[in-house]
C-alpha cells in the first residue's frame, strides 16, 4: 500500500539554510548592526558569498519543496520506503 502525506512547514527551510550558512561562514553578517561604510571592506565580500550560497541552497531545495515550505512524501509500506516527491 502506498500513501502520500503533504506537509506545510513555514520557516523550516529558511531556518535550515540559515544554520548551514552559519556553519559555513560563522556569524551571520546580516545580524551586524555596525556595517562598514567602505564598500571595499572585506565584510561585503563575505555578504556576497553568503547570499550566493543561500541562493544556491534555495534553488536546490526548490526541486522538492514548493514555495519554501510545502513538501510531499510518498510512503510505500510494501517496500518499506519513503520518497520525497518532486513538486
Amino acid at each position: 500500500m502506498k500513501f502520500t502525506i503533504h506537509f506545510k512547514t513555514p520557516g523550516a527551510v529558511d531556518y535550515a539554510i540559515r544554520d548551514i550558512i552559519q556553519a559555513e561562514f560563522g556569524r551571520d553578517c546580516w545580524a551586524n548592526e555596525d556595517l562598514p561604510q567602505d564598500l571595499d571592506h572585506p565584510f561585503w565580500d563575505k555578504v556576497v558569498m553568503q547570499k550566493t550560497r543561500e541562493d544556491e541552497l534555495e534553488e536546490f531545495v526548490a526541486r522538492w519543496v514548493k514555495h519554501g515550505e510545502a513538501v510531499s512524501i510518498e510512503f510505500d509500506m510494501e517496500a518499506g520506503t519513503a520518497t520525497v516527491l518532486e513538486r
